[in-house]
Protein backbone atom coordinates (compact mmCIF):
# COMPACT_ATOMS: atom_id res chain seq x y z
CA UNK A 1 0.00 0.00 0.00
CA UNK A 2 1.29 3.46 -0.91
CA UNK A 3 0.01 7.02 -1.36
CA UNK A 4 -0.99 6.27 -4.95
CA UNK A 5 -3.25 3.41 -3.81
CA UNK A 6 -4.86 5.61 -1.18
CA UNK A 7 -5.49 8.41 -3.68
CA UNK A 8 -6.95 5.98 -6.22
CA UNK A 9 -9.25 4.42 -3.63
CA UNK A 10 -10.37 7.81 -2.33
CA UNK A 11 -11.18 8.98 -5.88
CA UNK A 12 -13.05 5.75 -6.59
CA UNK A 13 -15.11 6.08 -3.39
CA UNK A 14 -15.83 9.73 -4.13
CA UNK A 15 -17.13 8.95 -7.62
CA UNK A 16 -19.19 5.83 -6.82
CA UNK A 17 -20.57 5.91 -3.28
CA UNK A 18 -22.57 9.11 -2.77
CA UNK A 19 -20.73 9.82 0.46
CA UNK A 20 -22.49 13.11 1.23
CA UNK A 21 -25.74 11.28 1.98
CA UNK A 22 -24.49 7.99 3.38
CA UNK A 23 -25.46 6.93 6.88
CA UNK A 24 -25.27 3.84 9.05
CA UNK A 25 -27.96 1.18 8.93
CA UNK A 26 -30.39 0.44 11.74
CA UNK A 27 -28.26 -2.48 12.93
CA UNK A 28 -25.65 -0.01 14.17
CA UNK A 29 -28.23 1.33 16.61
CA UNK A 30 -28.78 -1.84 18.63
CA UNK A 31 -29.47 -1.02 22.26
CA UNK A 32 -28.74 -4.43 23.78
CA UNK A 33 -25.43 -6.26 23.53
CA UNK A 34 -27.01 -9.70 22.84
CA UNK A 35 -28.33 -8.36 19.53
CA UNK A 36 -24.79 -7.38 18.52
CA UNK A 37 -23.58 -10.90 19.25
CA UNK A 38 -26.42 -12.52 17.31
CA UNK A 39 -25.94 -10.26 14.28
CA UNK A 40 -22.16 -10.70 14.27
CA UNK A 41 -22.44 -14.51 14.28
CA UNK A 42 -25.40 -15.00 11.96
CA UNK A 43 -24.32 -12.45 9.33
CA UNK A 44 -21.28 -14.34 8.04
CA UNK A 45 -21.70 -15.83 4.51
CA UNK A 46 -25.45 -15.24 4.22
CA UNK A 47 -27.85 -12.67 2.83
CA UNK A 48 -28.40 -10.00 5.44
CA UNK A 49 -32.18 -10.34 5.06
CA UNK A 50 -31.97 -13.70 6.86
CA UNK A 51 -30.08 -12.02 9.73
CA UNK A 52 -32.85 -9.45 10.07
CA UNK A 53 -35.33 -12.30 10.32
CA UNK A 54 -33.34 -13.94 13.13
CA UNK A 55 -33.04 -10.64 15.03
CA UNK A 56 -36.75 -9.97 14.60
CA UNK A 57 -37.74 -13.39 15.93
CA UNK A 58 -35.42 -13.02 18.92
CA UNK A 59 -36.81 -9.58 19.80
CA UNK A 60 -40.38 -10.77 19.43
CA UNK A 61 -39.79 -13.77 21.68
CA UNK A 62 -38.16 -11.75 24.47
CA UNK A 63 -40.34 -8.69 23.88
CA UNK A 64 -37.48 -6.25 23.46
CA UNK A 65 -37.02 -3.50 20.89
CA UNK A 66 -33.86 -3.29 18.83
CA UNK A 67 -32.95 0.30 19.72
CA UNK A 68 -33.91 0.64 23.39
CA UNK A 69 -30.75 0.74 25.57
CA UNK A 70 -29.92 -2.30 27.70
CA UNK A 71 -33.30 -4.00 27.63
CA UNK A 72 -31.46 -7.31 27.88
CA UNK A 73 -28.01 -7.98 29.31
CA UNK A 74 -25.63 -10.75 28.26
CA UNK A 75 -26.19 -12.49 31.58
CA UNK A 76 -29.93 -12.54 30.94
CA UNK A 77 -29.31 -14.04 27.50
CA UNK A 78 -27.08 -16.76 28.96
CA UNK A 79 -29.67 -17.57 31.62
CA UNK A 80 -32.31 -17.88 28.89
CA UNK A 81 -30.09 -20.35 27.05
CA UNK A 82 -29.77 -22.38 30.26
CA UNK A 83 -33.51 -22.26 30.82
CA UNK A 84 -34.62 -23.21 27.29
CA UNK A 85 -31.60 -25.06 25.89
CA UNK A 86 -29.72 -24.58 22.62
CA UNK A 87 -32.11 -26.80 20.65
CA UNK A 88 -35.07 -24.65 21.61
CA UNK A 89 -33.20 -21.52 20.50
CA UNK A 90 -32.44 -23.21 17.18
CA UNK A 91 -35.95 -24.43 16.43
CA UNK A 92 -38.30 -22.01 18.18
CA UNK A 93 -36.50 -18.71 18.80
CA UNK A 94 -34.06 -18.24 15.92
CA UNK A 95 -35.84 -20.77 13.66
CA UNK A 96 -32.49 -21.15 11.96
CA UNK A 97 -30.15 -24.14 11.69
CA UNK A 98 -27.20 -22.41 10.03
CA UNK A 99 -23.70 -23.50 11.02
CA UNK A 100 -20.54 -21.42 11.37
CA UNK A 101 -18.87 -23.60 8.73
CA UNK A 102 -20.02 -26.40 6.45
CA UNK A 103 -17.08 -28.64 7.34
CA UNK A 104 -16.18 -28.37 11.03
CA UNK A 105 -18.60 -25.69 12.16
CA UNK A 106 -21.13 -25.66 14.97
CA UNK A 107 -24.66 -24.33 15.02
CA UNK A 108 -24.63 -20.55 14.95
CA UNK A 109 -27.04 -20.63 17.87
CA UNK A 110 -24.38 -22.42 19.91
CA UNK A 111 -21.67 -20.03 18.69
CA UNK A 112 -23.75 -17.11 20.00
CA UNK A 113 -23.83 -18.72 23.44
CA UNK A 114 -20.08 -19.35 23.45
CA UNK A 115 -19.40 -15.78 22.33
CA UNK A 116 -21.65 -14.41 25.09
CA UNK A 117 -20.03 -16.62 27.75
CA UNK A 118 -16.55 -15.41 26.79
CA UNK A 119 -17.73 -11.81 27.04
CA UNK A 120 -19.13 -12.45 30.52
CA UNK A 121 -15.88 -14.14 31.58
CA UNK A 122 -14.21 -10.82 30.75
CA UNK A 123 -16.80 -8.95 32.86
CA UNK A 124 -18.75 -7.53 29.93
CA UNK A 125 -22.54 -7.39 30.30
CA UNK A 126 -23.83 -4.20 28.64
CA UNK A 127 -22.75 -1.76 25.92
CA UNK A 128 -20.67 0.52 28.13
CA UNK A 129 -18.41 -2.42 29.12
CA UNK A 130 -17.12 -3.09 25.60
CA UNK A 131 -14.32 -0.55 25.18
CA UNK A 132 -11.98 -2.33 27.60
CA UNK A 133 -11.79 -5.28 25.20
CA UNK A 134 -10.62 -3.36 22.11
CA UNK A 135 -6.94 -4.28 22.66
CA UNK A 136 -7.41 -7.44 24.70
CA UNK A 137 -5.54 -10.13 22.75
CA UNK A 138 -6.51 -12.88 25.19
CA UNK A 139 -10.17 -12.14 24.56
CA UNK A 140 -9.59 -12.08 20.79
CA UNK A 141 -7.80 -15.45 20.90
CA UNK A 142 -10.68 -17.00 22.87
CA UNK A 143 -13.25 -15.76 20.36
CA UNK A 144 -11.18 -17.03 17.42
CA UNK A 145 -11.12 -20.47 19.04
CA UNK A 146 -14.89 -20.78 18.59
CA UNK A 147 -15.37 -23.13 15.59
CA UNK A 148 -15.87 -21.04 12.46
CA UNK A 149 -14.51 -17.82 13.98
CA UNK A 150 -10.80 -18.15 13.17
CA UNK A 151 -10.82 -15.30 10.62
CA UNK A 152 -11.88 -12.74 13.23
CA UNK A 153 -14.52 -11.23 10.92
CA UNK A 154 -17.37 -11.76 13.37
CA UNK A 155 -15.34 -10.18 16.17
CA UNK A 156 -14.54 -7.10 14.09
CA UNK A 157 -18.18 -6.77 13.13
CA UNK A 158 -19.28 -7.22 16.74
CA UNK A 159 -17.08 -4.30 17.78
CA UNK A 160 -18.50 -2.21 14.93
CA UNK A 161 -22.09 -3.04 15.90
CA UNK A 162 -21.38 -2.13 19.51
CA UNK A 163 -19.96 1.30 18.65
CA UNK A 164 -16.37 1.13 17.35
CA UNK A 165 -16.05 3.67 14.51
CA UNK A 166 -12.48 2.76 13.58
CA UNK A 167 -12.88 -0.85 12.43
CA UNK A 168 -14.04 -2.33 9.13
CA UNK A 169 -15.36 -5.79 8.25
CA UNK A 170 -13.20 -6.87 5.29
CA UNK A 171 -15.39 -9.64 3.92
CA UNK A 172 -15.64 -10.53 0.24
CA UNK A 173 -18.02 -7.65 -0.50
CA UNK A 174 -15.42 -5.17 0.76
CA UNK A 175 -12.28 -6.77 -0.68
CA UNK A 176 -13.87 -7.11 -4.13
CA UNK A 177 -14.67 -3.39 -4.14
CA UNK A 178 -11.07 -2.61 -3.21
CA UNK A 179 -9.78 -4.98 -5.88
CA UNK A 180 -11.95 -3.24 -8.46
CA UNK A 181 -10.67 0.16 -7.36
CA UNK A 182 -6.98 -0.77 -7.34
CA UNK A 183 -6.80 -3.56 -9.90
CA UNK A 184 -5.03 -6.07 -7.64
CA UNK A 185 -5.65 -8.59 -4.88
CA UNK A 186 -6.29 -7.23 -1.38
CA UNK A 187 -5.78 -9.04 1.93
CA UNK A 188 -8.02 -8.60 4.95
CA UNK A 189 -5.28 -6.81 6.85
CA UNK A 190 -4.59 -4.40 4.00
CA UNK A 191 -8.30 -3.70 3.58
CA UNK A 192 -8.46 -2.21 7.09
CA UNK A 193 -5.48 0.06 6.40
CA UNK A 194 -6.71 1.13 2.96
CA UNK A 195 -10.18 2.10 4.17
CA UNK A 196 -8.78 3.90 7.22
CA UNK A 197 -6.36 5.95 5.11
CA UNK A 198 -8.92 6.62 2.37
CA UNK A 199 -11.32 7.84 5.06
CA UNK A 200 -8.65 10.18 6.40
CA UNK A 201 -8.09 11.53 2.87
CA UNK A 202 -11.83 12.09 2.32
CA UNK A 203 -12.53 13.56 5.75
CA UNK A 204 -12.03 17.24 4.75
CA UNK A 205 -14.88 16.88 2.22
CA UNK A 206 -17.09 14.54 4.24
CA UNK A 207 -16.59 15.42 7.88
CA UNK A 208 -19.06 12.83 9.15
CA UNK A 209 -17.10 10.00 7.53
CA UNK A 210 -15.51 7.25 9.66
CA UNK A 211 -13.93 3.94 8.63
CA UNK A 212 -17.04 2.15 9.87
CA UNK A 213 -19.33 4.39 7.82
CA UNK A 214 -17.15 4.08 4.71
CA UNK A 215 -17.19 0.28 5.12
CA UNK A 216 -21.00 0.38 5.32
CA UNK A 217 -21.25 2.60 2.23
CA UNK A 218 -19.04 0.19 0.28
CA UNK A 219 -21.07 -2.81 1.46
CA UNK A 220 -24.34 -1.17 0.41
CA UNK A 221 -22.90 -0.28 -2.99
CA UNK A 222 -21.74 -3.86 -3.54
CA UNK A 223 -25.09 -5.25 -2.48
CA UNK A 224 -26.99 -2.93 -4.81
CA UNK A 225 -24.63 -2.95 -7.79
CA UNK A 226 -22.03 -5.64 -7.40
CA UNK A 227 -23.87 -8.62 -8.90
CA UNK A 228 -24.65 -8.24 -12.59
CA UNK A 229 -27.03 -11.12 -13.13
CA UNK A 230 -30.65 -11.94 -13.66
CA UNK A 231 -31.09 -13.57 -10.25
CA UNK A 232 -34.48 -13.46 -8.64
CA UNK A 233 -34.23 -11.90 -5.19
CA UNK A 234 -36.73 -11.08 -2.48
CA UNK A 235 -36.95 -7.49 -3.69
CA UNK A 236 -37.63 -8.44 -7.32
CA UNK A 237 -41.15 -7.90 -8.56
CA UNK A 238 -42.13 -11.27 -10.01
CA UNK A 239 -44.48 -9.87 -12.65
CA UNK A 240 -41.86 -7.42 -13.88
CA UNK A 241 -39.28 -10.20 -13.89
CA UNK A 242 -41.49 -12.38 -16.09
CA UNK A 243 -42.29 -9.48 -18.41
CA UNK A 244 -38.60 -8.67 -18.79
CA UNK A 245 -37.84 -12.29 -19.58
CA UNK A 246 -40.52 -12.43 -22.25
CA UNK A 247 -39.55 -9.09 -23.80
CA UNK A 248 -35.90 -10.06 -24.06
CA UNK A 249 -34.61 -7.48 -21.57
CA UNK A 250 -33.15 -10.32 -19.50
CA UNK A 251 -31.25 -13.19 -21.11
CA UNK A 252 -32.65 -16.69 -20.91
CA UNK A 253 -29.24 -18.08 -20.07
CA UNK A 254 -26.79 -20.11 -22.06
CA UNK A 255 -28.20 -22.21 -24.86
CA UNK A 256 -27.80 -25.95 -24.90
CA UNK A 257 -25.39 -25.61 -27.81
CA UNK A 258 -23.19 -23.22 -25.88
CA UNK A 259 -23.14 -25.48 -22.85
CA UNK A 260 -21.99 -28.40 -24.98
CA UNK A 261 -18.90 -26.60 -26.28
CA UNK A 262 -16.49 -28.92 -24.53
CA UNK A 263 -14.16 -30.44 -27.08
CA UNK A 264 -13.08 -34.07 -26.95
CA UNK A 265 -9.62 -32.78 -26.12
CA UNK A 266 -10.96 -31.05 -23.00
CA UNK A 267 -12.60 -34.27 -21.86
CA UNK A 268 -9.54 -36.39 -22.58
CA UNK A 269 -7.31 -33.99 -20.61
CA UNK A 270 -9.72 -34.10 -17.68
CA UNK A 271 -9.60 -37.89 -17.57
CA UNK A 272 -5.90 -37.69 -16.75
CA UNK A 273 -6.83 -36.67 -13.23
CA UNK A 274 -7.48 -39.30 -10.52
CA UNK A 275 -10.82 -40.99 -11.09
CA UNK A 276 -11.91 -40.48 -7.50
CA UNK A 277 -11.84 -36.72 -8.09
CA UNK A 278 -14.74 -36.44 -10.46
CA UNK A 279 -16.12 -39.71 -11.84
CA UNK A 280 -18.66 -42.35 -11.03
CA UNK A 281 -16.95 -44.25 -8.18
CA UNK A 282 -16.70 -41.03 -6.23
CA UNK A 283 -20.36 -40.15 -6.89
CA UNK A 284 -21.46 -43.65 -5.98
CA UNK A 285 -19.74 -43.22 -2.61
CA UNK A 286 -21.56 -39.91 -2.10
CA UNK A 287 -24.89 -41.65 -2.79
CA UNK A 288 -24.10 -44.37 -0.28
CA UNK A 289 -23.29 -41.76 2.37
CA UNK A 290 -26.51 -39.89 1.56
CA UNK A 291 -28.62 -43.02 2.08
CA UNK A 292 -27.29 -43.16 5.63
CA UNK A 293 -27.99 -39.48 6.30
CA UNK A 294 -31.37 -38.77 4.70
CA UNK A 295 -34.64 -39.30 6.62
CA UNK A 296 -36.63 -42.42 5.61
CA UNK A 297 -39.02 -40.56 3.32
CA UNK A 298 -36.16 -39.18 1.20
CA UNK A 299 -33.86 -42.21 0.96
CA UNK A 300 -35.45 -43.81 -2.11
CA UNK A 301 -33.89 -41.73 -4.85
CA UNK A 302 -32.57 -43.06 -8.16
CA UNK A 303 -28.93 -42.46 -9.00
CA UNK A 304 -28.77 -41.30 -12.65
CA UNK A 305 -25.03 -40.59 -12.79
CA UNK A 306 -23.18 -41.79 -15.89
CA UNK A 307 -19.62 -43.03 -16.17
CA UNK A 308 -17.13 -40.33 -17.16
CA UNK A 309 -19.32 -37.37 -16.20
CA UNK A 310 -18.37 -34.54 -13.86
CA UNK A 311 -21.77 -34.36 -12.23
CA UNK A 312 -24.02 -36.49 -10.06
CA UNK A 313 -27.75 -36.63 -10.78
CA UNK A 314 -30.49 -38.11 -8.64
CA UNK A 315 -34.25 -38.27 -9.13
CA UNK A 316 -37.20 -39.06 -6.88
CA UNK A 317 -39.40 -41.13 -9.21
CA UNK A 318 -43.02 -40.07 -9.09
CA UNK A 319 -42.46 -37.48 -6.37
CA UNK A 320 -41.12 -34.48 -8.28
CA UNK A 321 -42.48 -34.07 -11.77
CA UNK A 322 -39.84 -33.41 -14.45
CA UNK A 323 -37.09 -32.48 -12.01
CA UNK A 324 -33.74 -33.68 -10.75
CA UNK A 325 -31.11 -32.80 -8.18
CA UNK A 326 -27.58 -32.32 -9.43
CA UNK A 327 -24.18 -31.97 -7.80
CA UNK A 328 -21.87 -30.54 -10.42
CA UNK A 329 -18.13 -29.93 -10.26
CA UNK A 330 -16.56 -26.93 -12.01
CA UNK A 331 -19.82 -25.31 -13.07
CA UNK A 332 -19.42 -26.09 -16.78
CA UNK A 333 -15.88 -24.70 -16.90
CA UNK A 334 -13.21 -26.13 -19.16
CA UNK A 335 -10.56 -28.23 -17.46
CA UNK A 336 -13.23 -29.10 -14.93
CA UNK A 337 -11.16 -31.74 -13.19
CA UNK A 338 -8.50 -29.16 -12.41
CA UNK A 339 -11.14 -26.80 -11.07
CA UNK A 340 -12.46 -29.51 -8.80
CA UNK A 341 -8.93 -30.29 -7.68
CA UNK A 342 -8.60 -26.67 -6.56
CA UNK A 343 -11.93 -26.79 -4.75
CA UNK A 344 -13.66 -24.26 -6.99
CA UNK A 345 -16.93 -24.09 -8.84
CA UNK A 346 -18.92 -26.86 -7.17
CA UNK A 347 -22.66 -26.29 -7.56
CA UNK A 348 -25.75 -27.88 -6.05
CA UNK A 349 -29.02 -27.40 -7.83
CA UNK A 350 -32.55 -28.62 -8.43
CA UNK A 351 -33.49 -28.50 -12.11
CA UNK A 352 -37.06 -28.28 -13.38
CA UNK A 353 -37.94 -29.19 -16.96
CA UNK A 354 -40.88 -27.80 -18.89
CA UNK A 355 -42.20 -25.24 -21.32
CA UNK A 356 -41.09 -21.68 -20.70
CA UNK A 357 -44.53 -20.40 -19.65
CA UNK A 358 -44.76 -23.17 -17.03
CA UNK A 359 -41.20 -22.54 -15.87
CA UNK A 360 -41.92 -18.84 -15.38
CA UNK A 361 -44.98 -19.75 -13.35
CA UNK A 362 -42.92 -22.20 -11.27
CA UNK A 363 -40.18 -19.63 -10.63
CA UNK A 364 -42.71 -17.12 -9.36
CA UNK A 365 -44.24 -19.69 -7.02
CA UNK A 366 -40.87 -20.83 -5.65
CA UNK A 367 -39.83 -17.25 -4.84
CA UNK A 368 -41.61 -17.04 -1.43
CA UNK A 369 -39.58 -20.05 -0.23
CA UNK A 370 -36.22 -18.50 -1.16
CA UNK A 371 -35.44 -16.70 2.09
CA UNK A 372 -36.37 -19.73 4.23
CA UNK A 373 -34.19 -22.03 2.10
CA UNK A 374 -31.26 -19.62 2.46
CA UNK A 375 -31.78 -19.54 6.22
CA UNK A 376 -31.63 -23.32 6.42
CA UNK A 377 -28.59 -23.65 4.16
CA UNK A 378 -26.62 -20.66 5.43
CA UNK A 379 -25.86 -19.69 1.82
CA UNK A 380 -27.14 -17.45 -0.92
CA UNK A 381 -29.50 -19.27 -3.27
CA UNK A 382 -29.88 -18.44 -6.94
CA UNK A 383 -33.18 -18.98 -8.75
CA UNK A 384 -33.05 -18.55 -12.50
CA UNK A 385 -33.49 -20.00 -15.97
CA UNK A 386 -30.84 -22.39 -17.20
CA UNK A 387 -32.21 -22.38 -20.74
CA UNK A 388 -35.60 -21.96 -22.36
CA UNK A 389 -36.43 -25.52 -21.25
CA UNK A 390 -34.98 -25.62 -17.73
CA UNK A 391 -35.22 -23.52 -14.59
CA UNK A 392 -33.25 -24.13 -11.43
CA UNK A 393 -32.72 -23.28 -7.82
CA UNK A 394 -29.14 -23.76 -6.68
CA UNK A 395 -26.13 -22.65 -4.67
CA UNK A 396 -22.34 -22.70 -4.88
CA UNK A 397 -20.10 -24.71 -2.56
CA UNK A 398 -16.87 -22.76 -2.49
CA UNK A 399 -15.54 -24.28 0.73
CA UNK A 400 -14.93 -27.80 -0.60
CA UNK A 401 -11.24 -28.69 -0.54
CA UNK A 402 -9.36 -31.01 -2.93
CA UNK A 403 -9.06 -33.89 -0.45
CA UNK A 404 -12.73 -33.75 0.57
CA UNK A 405 -14.31 -37.12 1.32
CA UNK A 406 -17.59 -38.32 -0.18
CA UNK A 407 -19.18 -37.81 3.26
CA UNK A 408 -18.31 -34.08 3.11
CA UNK A 409 -20.24 -33.66 -0.13
CA UNK A 410 -23.04 -35.96 1.01
CA UNK A 411 -23.65 -33.88 4.14
CA UNK A 412 -24.03 -30.67 2.15
CA UNK A 413 -26.16 -32.35 -0.50
CA UNK A 414 -28.48 -33.79 2.16
CA UNK A 415 -28.93 -30.32 3.64
CA UNK A 416 -29.81 -28.97 0.20
CA UNK A 417 -32.39 -31.70 -0.48
CA UNK A 418 -34.02 -31.25 2.92
CA UNK A 419 -34.21 -27.47 2.46
CA UNK A 420 -35.65 -27.58 -1.07
CA UNK A 421 -37.61 -30.83 -1.33
CA UNK A 422 -40.84 -29.68 0.29
CA UNK A 423 -41.27 -26.45 -1.69
CA UNK A 424 -40.28 -27.96 -5.05
CA UNK A 425 -42.46 -31.03 -4.56
CA UNK A 426 -45.49 -28.99 -3.51
CA UNK A 427 -45.45 -26.93 -6.69
CA UNK A 428 -47.03 -28.68 -9.64
CA UNK A 429 -45.96 -28.58 -13.26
Amino acid sequence: MDDIDIAKLADFCRSTLGLADTKLGAEYGYGSLPLCVIDAIFSISVRYESVKNVIGRYCNFFRISQGTPDQQTLQEMIEAYRRYGVDYFVESIYSNRQRTSTSSGILKAEAVLRFACILRAHEVDVMRDITKLYDDYTFEAEIRNIPGQASGLSLRYFFMLSGNDDLVKPDRMITRFLQRALGRAISMEEAQLLITEACRSLKPEFQHLTPRLLDHAIWNFQRDNGVESANITESTNAKQYTADRESGKLPLGESSAKRQKFSQEDIRSAKKFPSKSCYYPFFHSICEEMRRMLPPDLVNFADRTEEGKNWMRIRYPGRISNGLYELQFASHSKNFARHFGEGRGTFLSFYKEGQQARLQHWLKKILPFKSNIEDQLGRDVKIDFWSDQWAFIGMRIDEVVPDARPADFAKIFVQFIQATFIPVSQIGS
